[in-house]
């Protein structure tokens, strides 16, 4: 606002009344409006603007294009699809407004997509169904692009809408353009291309049947050549393309099957290009989606095919081509799942390939003839040969040794003939069926050929040595492994490969990039080989100078071969026997680094120079991982890395500065390495490293650099142990925001699990603090794997990876804790174990997933010891769960079991031994033993659930007598005393079954009081050396204790001490379930609280009259009597509660003085529209000042009903006829009322139009206040406000709002916990406050208060709905922004003098200019025993009275604090 400005010398204030708000929306300038239809009338020229070769006349249009999208989506939207529409609008706006359309509707990131989505969902239906209509209308216009951009459109609209049932006439009204004759071929082209864009974008399952029968019978005669032109035609065979996952059901029915594959084969040989292209790509479709009903065609198909690839256009013989390679895919993919030993009948396999082989081969061959010059220079290159090529490769994978035969002749024919494309073919041929065809088949052959192949790397044809060296790697790949005893490379033919292999790495780039591939898996052969390793160092160094200097070469063009020839040095140094090597990788170390190093001071001109950069770096920190993972693999070697680790990190902290992902990447990886190396040294590079590792996990567009940076903090961890400990909170925060963040690529979650157990490990102890939230975090995965969709391979894998690694996370945590904190892990274990029992179940789980749920097993029982018995009491899974992985032929899995077992068995036995009659105890099980599984330590002296006694003497409560009949029923004016000795109330305590201790001594002064517990008997608690494990509270003390503590032993001190200790452990009590509910441990929870209620009493201490209030249905008569019986004087105990606490005298003071200093003077009517009315106590104050102005006032109470607030105790009649009564011998003008908030909005909505600028509105909300009896629902206070606000926007007025609830002090809790303490701290304040103030004889009448007043806000339930109302509705609280009052220094006295009436217990401890702080001289319940409320009196705008306006939202103006300390006294 303007004017805003710092008030000087303002306090911070502390007080805690109700929150009185007074809120004024300034109304929106019509300006805008008119701005609006003018950008809307600009939109053409903004668009043909933006297309501008000036780069500053098209920023200022996208700018422009920008803003009219930020102030008006819908009207932005609906202008574009009237560009695209208009005929006479320029082709070049029309086409990019429908590319700003379709944009507008859908993304590639699926983040961003969904918020399109929501985007177009919210925009009001009317101007959706314009837009609709404009486009298509525009699938009739005249040019071509307007109607193809059009389609798309529609297309995207219909993805969004008919999977949710949104736009059920679109399919009907494109059809209809179908069937009318006299439609132009255009229109039913641009339909037709609708069509099949729609089918695109949405699923077979959101179209019924009747519905895919018509798009397929208008698609299919859409393609019938008598009827319709080419461009009709082709639009048709396009839309069949995507239209065929819906025809299931069609191909099914033989009859509609044969006519849809007629029409196709019939398209397939029309005499346009495009279309027999399109046709053949339905039939490759076709192919995969229908395999198993090809069978009647196939004779035709191959003629059809056939015919294809050999004289046809390329662009048609390559489809062509592919639709044999699509049956090969089909069963290459039968053959993987045939499974003969289970019987298993799948789906047929007809063996097609088989069948055509004889004549699939050799047309095949024929395409490898059909190369282009210079083929190899241009890997995107893709033609009719690679095509025949890789076609052929798939027919070796499918009939194995039977295309040998076939295939050889055409080698040998062609392999020696001077025509180069006959040489390329021969050997590509040879190449491509090395895969598929077994070992005894191929290794004559390829010993046979192996030489002329290594003379053929000097052929004069450049193509021939690119693929002659391709083939070589694929014999070397396939064919050369020393570890299972068979390769073709023997030790005496080896020097002659790496001769020519060397030899040719100098040759053209392509072909030295090939030979890179070949001496790749040349020395991958050779990994874990044995003696045979060995063959290799010797050519090691020449390996290593010669990629070296390969990578060098400048004339690579792009850094494919540099790339190529680093991960080639990669694999070589890998792979390398170390023992052997280690002096050439060692002396390859540096020079690495000197390469790294000098990649700093290449020149960056470009973003192309800064590209290469960072492609070289990653490259060369690549090299750098491998060695040092070789070097530090043994302790000989080793050395040398610690030896350069200093120079080596400095570097990878270098190259981070340069800011590239691949290079973060890479960098981060080889950190990992050099961490593991390093061990606890890395410590030094942690405060440097630690902002980069920061980085990493927060890069969530380059997921992958995430990904990694997570493992590279298990690296870490397992480097460092606990001195990761530092850096922990900083990482723990990070990759909690990970998991929860929707931006982040799901892929990188598990592997935060895994890291959680990484740094468990690390740790050990100091990871429970994180506990709490990571431990939810996996039980959310956990069920979330529970939903995982089997049918979806991607998500199966998914799930298997989700939990492994939730495993994983489970078994670093139990073994950090195993030592030092195992109880930490008892609440999570039931839930664990229900996690690992349905992995059992899932017959499709990954064997890796098994591993580590067997494993966790084990950590379980290891762990948690002798406890584990009791949660297995209702698993027998566990034992058929071991006995089917021992029974597995993994020797590893098989390992881990037995161990598991055996952790399993020895804590069962030491259960057992514990539970036995020989075993004695050293503390009391009781009745706490069933609280076991949910996780409560049992060494906490609870004394069962209950430490109370009974009294069977209650002569002296029944003789009180009864005062139903002892006040008047007059409603006003309200005494301000004289109450105290009138409040009595007779309750027959014996018809109650909790058995209260000590009650005759609480009723009376007699008997044991404060004068009972000497001091000497107790030992007072030090702040400074309390033990944890004490039962006396320090002043610091609070039921926010989040772990049950086990007691000391004490000797007894009677029925004092027993009621202390029942203090205690209630308080134990309390916040164990406010910790259970929280971690949705409903059955721990409802075990507790049952706890709860033996402790309670109406009559006991603060904790236990709330615990009472609280406590579960077990209870509940009692309380509805005890409450029946407090009814019967309802009256008077309202007016006495009313009138002995400030709570809602001070709110309602506040908001009167609000609205009346509010009120301009030329206002004649003051319309109140109060929120809740009850009895009306708020406004006699108000009629009697509205009286003394000579005004009008009107009262208008908003009806809600019993449904939403709940039976209230007095009627709207009877408190409308006490105010008339009370405002008629004033002469006041007074009009009550009441209605519904629609009908009061077009009430108020009428009077604006008719005028009724001299009325002023006040919306009234009291919401909270003790004397209100139960909360109203947070979301009926928001929606009141909301219409109050909207209301404000075209009337004068204000709002007030008076919250007595603890919402501003919870607002900021994390979880139901917090929430739940903070309740019971704010109303055991209010109920302490009440004994401060009520003569302790008059015990039954605080008690009767306390049960109408305060009791009904009291429930366990109610507060865990209200914490879940409080997450869903802050929208007011913490997103409204309102002008403050300034209350005038009269109104400030009156307020005090108000407070002072109770001198006992309250005091006026400040004031401002604004307002005055109220303590409690008495009360204070261990810091956070506040009953707090707030006030902010805002300004209407504009208002001529107020000077200073302030910006303020609902901020923590006042606490107000209760001032007693428990103690025990002498």
């Amino acid at each position: 606002m303007n004017g805003t400005r710092e008030e000087s010398g303002t306090k911070n204030p502390k007080f805690s009344l109700p929150s009185v708000c007074v809120y004024f929306e300034i109304p929106c300038f019509i300006g805008d409006l008119f701005e609006l239809v003018k950008m809307a009338m600009e939109i053409t020229q903004f668009l043909l603007a933006a297309q501008s070769a000036d780069a500053k006349v098209r920023t200022e249009a996208e700018t422009n294009l920008r803003q009219f999208q930020e102030q008006n989506m819908p009207v932005f939207l609906l202008s574009l699809s009237v560009e695209l529409s208009n005929d006479e609008k320029p082709v070049e706006s029309r086409r990019l407004a429908g590319i700003v359309l379709k944009n507008s509707l859908d993304a590639k990131d699926a983040i961003r997509k969904e918020q399109l989505v929501q985007q177009w969902m919210a925009i009001d239906v009317s101007i959706k169904s314009q837009i609709k209509d404009f486009l298509l209308k525009t699938l009739g216009s005249s040019v071509p692009e307007a109607r193809h951009t059009s389609a798309q459109v529609i297309a995207k609209i219909a993805s969004i809408e008919i999977p949710r049932k949104q736009w059920p006439e679109l399919i009907g009204s494109l059809l209809n353009y179908m069937t009318q004759q006299e439609k132009p071929a255009s229109l039913k082209q641009a339909t037709l291309e609708t069509l099949g864009y729609v089918c695109e974008e949405i699923s077979h399952q959101d179209l019924v049947q009747d519905e895919v029968n018509a798009v397929l019978t208008a698609v299919v005669q859409g393609m019938n050549l008598a009827d319709h032109g080419p461009e009709v035609r082709l639009a048709a065979t396009k839309a069949l393309y995507n239209a065929l996952e819906f025809a299931q059901t069609n191909f099914e029915n033989e009859m509609e099957r044969n006519y849809i594959m007629k029409v196709i084969c019939d398209t397939a040989m029309s005499k346009e290009v495009e279309i027999r292209q399109a046709a053949f790509e339905c039939l490759v479709a076709i192919a995969s989606a229908y395999y198993e009903v090809l069978e009647p065609y196939m004779q035709t198909l191959f003629q059809l095919t056939s015919n294809a690839v050999k004289g046809d256009e390329e662009t048609v013989a390559l489809q062509a081509i592919e639709f044999w390679s699509s049956i090969c895919d089909e069963e290459i993919e039968l053959q993987e799942f045939e499974s003969p030993e289970s019987g298993d009948s799948g789906p047929p396999h007809s063996f097609f390939i088989e069948k055509a082989l004889s004549s699939l081969v050799p047309l095949l061959l024929e395409t490898l003839l059909k190369q282009e010059e210079d083929q190899d220079q241009d890997d995107t290159i893709w033609n009719i040969s690679m095509a025949g090529g890789t076609c052929l490769g798939l027919v070796a994978r499918t009939v194995g040794d039977a295309i040998v035969p076939l295939v050889m002749p055409f080698v040998e024919a062609n392999i020696v003939k001077p025509d180069w494309r006959c040489r390329e073919a021969a050997t590509y041929a040879f190449g491509s069926i090395l895969e598929g065809p077994t070992v005894e088949k191929l290794s004559p052959l390829v010993q046979a050929g192996l030489e002329f192949l290594l003379n053929a790397m000097k052929d004069g044809n450049n193509q021939v040595k690119d693929t002659t060296a391709w083939t070589l790697s694929r014999i070397f790949e396939l064919l050369h492994c020393p570890a299972n005893d068979f390769s073709v490379i023997s030790p005496e033919n080896l020097k002659r490969v790496l001769g020519v292999l060397l030899e040719g790495i100098k040759d053209a780039p392509n072909v030295a990039e090939k030979v890179c591939g070949a001496i790749y898996y040349l020395v991958q052969g050779y990994e874990d080989a044995g003696p045979s390793s060995s063959l290799l160092s010797p050519y090691l160094t020449d390996i290593i100078s010669c990629l070296i200097a390969t990578a060098d070469r400048t004339d690579g063009g792009d850094s494919k071969l540099r790339s190529s020839a680093y991960e080639t040095l990669n694999e070589v140094v890998r792979c390398s026997n170390i023992a052997e090597t280690a002096s050439i990788i060692a002396q390859l170390l540096p020079v690495i680094m000197n390469k790294l190093s000098l990649t700093m001071e290449i020149q960056i001109v470009s973003s192309d120079d800064r590209e290469k950069q960072g492609d070289l770096q990653a490259s060369l920190c690549g090299v750098l991982q491998v060695i040092i993972q070789k070097l530090s693999s043994t302790d000989e070697t080793k050395p040398i890395i610690l030896q350069a680790a200093d120079q080596i990190m400095l570097l990878f902290l270098k190259v981070f500065g340069c800011r590239s992902s691949t290079v973060h990447e890479e960098a981060m990886l080889a950190i990992g390495a050099l961490a593991y190396a390093t061990g606890s040294q890395f410590e030094k590079y942690m405060p440097e490293f630690y902002k980069y590792l920061e980085m990493g996990l927060q890069n969530f567009e380059e997921y992958q650099v995430c990904g990694i940076t997570v493992g590279v903090v298990g690296d870490i961890c397992r480097a460092l142990d606990d001195k990761i400990l530092p850096y922990c909170d900083g990482i723990m925060g990070l990759l909690l925001k990970d998991l929860a963040s929707s931006e982040l690529h799901r892929s990188v979650k598990p592997p935060i699990f895994s890291c959680f157990g990484d740094i468990a490990l690390a740790i050990g102890e100091h990871f429970e603090k994180y506990v709490p939230y990571a431990l939810p975090m996996m039980q959310g995965a956990a069920e979330i794997c529970a939903k995982i969709e089997t049918s979806d391979d991607e998500m199966m894998d998914y799930g298997n990876q989700l939990r492994r690694s939730i495993f994983e996370a489970y078994s670093g945590i139990l073994q950090g804790f195993k030592t030092v904190k195992p109880e930490a892990m008892v609440p999570y274990a039931q839930h664990l174990l229900k996690f690992i029992e349905l992995v059992s179940r899932d017959s499709q789980r990954d064997e890796s997933v098994t591993k580590a749920a067997v494993a966790v097993m084990g950590d379980l029982a290891d762990a948690l010891g002798s406890n584990i018995k009791v949660m297995l009491k209702e698993s027998a899974f566990y034992d058929e769960f071991l006995g089917e992985c021992l029974q597995s032929d993994d020797e590893q899995l098989k390992e881990t079991a037995e161990q598991s077992k055996v952790l399993l068995t020895v804590s069962v036995f030491i259960r057992k031994m514990i539970e036995s009659d020989n075993f004695s105890p050293s503390w009391p099980f009781n009745n706490l033993v069933d609280l076991e599984p949910y996780g409560l330590d049992m060494d906490v002296p609870f004394d069962g659930c209950s430490s109370f006694t009974t009294i069977d003497d209650s002569s002296e409560i029944s003789s009180i007598p009864p005062f139903s009949t002892m006040f008047s029923d007059a409603a006003f004016p309200y005494p301000a005393s004289g109450y105290d000795d009138q409040l009595q109330v007779t309750v027959p305590w014996e018809e109650f079954s909790v058995p209260w201790v000590g009650h005759n001594s609480m009723m009376t002064d007699d008997g044991v009081g404060e004068e009972s517990f000497p001091l000497s008997q107790s030992q007072p608690c030090s702040s400074q050396t309390q033990d944890v494990r004490s039962p006396c509270l320090s002043s610091d003390a609070s039921i926010h204790t989040t772990t049950v503590q086990s007691s000391l032993a004490m000797p007894v001190l009677g029925e004092a001490m027993m009621g202390l200790d029942n203090q205690l452990a209630l308080s134990h009590l309390l916040s164990a379930y406010g910790e259970a509910k929280e971690k949705n441990q409903t059955d721990l929870a409802e075990v507790i609280l049952r706890c709860v209620t033996e402790k309670g009493n109406p009559l006991g201490e603060t904790l236990e009259r709330v615990a009472f209030y609280l406590s579960s249905q077990d209870v509940q008569n009692q309380r509805d009597y005890l409450t029946q019986e407090s009814s019967k004087n309802f009256d008077v105990a309202f007016k006495t509660f009313y009138q002995l606490f400030p709570y809602g005298r001070f709110a309602h003071f506040a908001a009167n003085s609000a609205i009346l200093e509010a009120m301009p003077n030329d206002a004649d009517v003051l319309h109140v529209v109060d929120f809740d009315i009850g009895v009306g106590i708020q406004w006699p104050p108000l009629i009697e000042a509205m009286a003394m102005q000579h005004k009008t006032l009107r009262l208008t109470s908003i009806r809600w009903g019993e449904e939403h607030i709940g039976h209230s105790p007095w009627r709207f009649q009877d408190t409308k006829g006490q105010l008339c009564d009370l405002a008629r011998p004033s002469g006041l003008k007074l009009k009550v009322e009441e209605m519904g908030l629609e009908d009061l909005e077009n009430e108020l909505e009428g009077m604006k139009k008719r005028g009724g600028s001299r009325e002023w509105l006040a919306f009234n909300c009291m919401v909270g206040l003790p004397h209100m009896s139960k909360s109203k629902n947070r979301k009926l206070v928001n929606e009141f406000l909301d219409i109050a606000k909207q209301v404000l926007t075209r009337n004068r007025g204000i709002i007030t709002l008076g919250d007595g609830d603890t919402r501003e002090k919870l607002r900021d809790s994390s979880g139901f916990g917090a929430f739940f303490n903070g309740q019971l701290m704010h109303h055991q304040a209010i109920i302490k406050s009440m004994e401060s103030d009520i003569a302790k004889h008059l015990v039954q009448a605080r008690m009767a208060m306390e049960c109408l007043f305060v009791g009904p806000n009291i429930s366990a339930q109610a507060w865990f709905e209200k914490w879940e109302q409080m997450n869903e509705t802050c929208r007011f609280d913490a997103g409204t922004t309102l002008e403050s009052l300034k209350v005038s220094r009269e109104r400030l006295m009156e307020a005090k003098e108000m407070v002072r009436e109770n001198e006992n217990s309250y005091e006026p401890t400040g004031e401002t200019e604004n307002f005055s702080l109220v303590s409690f001289r008495k009360l204070n319940l261990a810091n956070d025993g506040l009953v707090r409320f707030n006030i902010l009196s805002i300004a209407p705008w504009n208002h001529p009275k107020i000077g200073n306006i302030e910006k303020i939202g609902l901020e923590e103006l006042h606490e107000w604090t209760y001032n007693e300390t428990p103690a025990i006294r002498t």
